[in-house]
């Protein structure tokens, strides 16, 4: 499953107090289903639905600039956007809560995507990205536990100035070097992409690089059964 993207710098929009959670609606005529009602992502407590709906990117997108024009705080925008590889975003806080919608092409004229809602009141910010390897100046734009009975999961996103060859040969490396099988080692996406996948013991670790403007994104999957 693909995981939600959350850009943290975006939480200084915070500054209201609200009790009730603000609406946010999916795209009209949009397929919802819940993916998780009590995740934690940056240590923050959060909900997280998947939509589809046969409308493009641009449109679920202008349909949120439309809803968020108004800021819910004076000098503040009513909405930020911002993209990581092939998900676009557009978030807004209100109050204690931060709402994002992460929204990608299925098709040449349908989309789908995850809205998250959090509280952050309710929420402890942790180091994002403590103990994961990456190459020198790499940012970390998300980092996302998960556990489920009997497995428990991490899901880091990071970005960094290096070619997607570069950082498939540090990672190779750095796992070979500690021990860890090759188990997957190959271009994705017509060559464009690379997936790795290393294994020791019960640990996973999956890896997707792909270009992101002159450097590299990074999905990174750490799974222990």
């Amino acid at each position: 499953m693909k995981r939600l993207l959350l850009m943290t710098c975006l939480l200084a929009l915070s500054g209201l107090v609200s009790a009730a959670a603000p609406d946010f609606p999916a795209p009209p005529d949009a397929r919802v289903t819940t993916v998780s009602e009590a995740s934690t992502v940056n240590g923050l407590p959060i909900s997280i639905r998947r939509f589809e709906v046969k409308r493009p990117v641009e449109w679920v997108l202008k349909y949120y600039r439309n809803r968020w024009q108004y800021s819910a705080r004076e000098g503040v925008p009513g909405y930020l956007e911002t993209e990581f590889g092939e998900w676009k975003m557009i978030t807004r806080s209100e109050g204690d809560w931060f709402m994002s919608v992460q929204v990608q092409p299925d098709s040449f004229s349908s989309s789908w995507g995850h809205l998250a809602l959090s509280n952050l009141k309710r929420g402890s910010f942790k180091a994002l990205g403590s103990g994961v390897p990456m190459m020198n100046g790499s940012k970390v734009l998300n980092d996302t536990p998960s556990s489920d009975p009997g497995r428990k999961a991490r899901t880091v996103m990071l970005s960094n100035s290096f070619s997607v060859s570069s950082n498939a040969t540090y990672y190779r490396d750095y796992y070979t070097g500690r021990g860890w099988q090759i188990a997957m080692d190959m271009p994705i996406a017509n060559g464009k992409h690379h997936a790795l996948l290393f294994k020791r013991g019960t640990a996973e670790a999956q890896l997707t690089l792909q270009p992101a403007g002159d450097g590299t994104a990074v999905v990174a999957n750490f799974i222990n059964h």
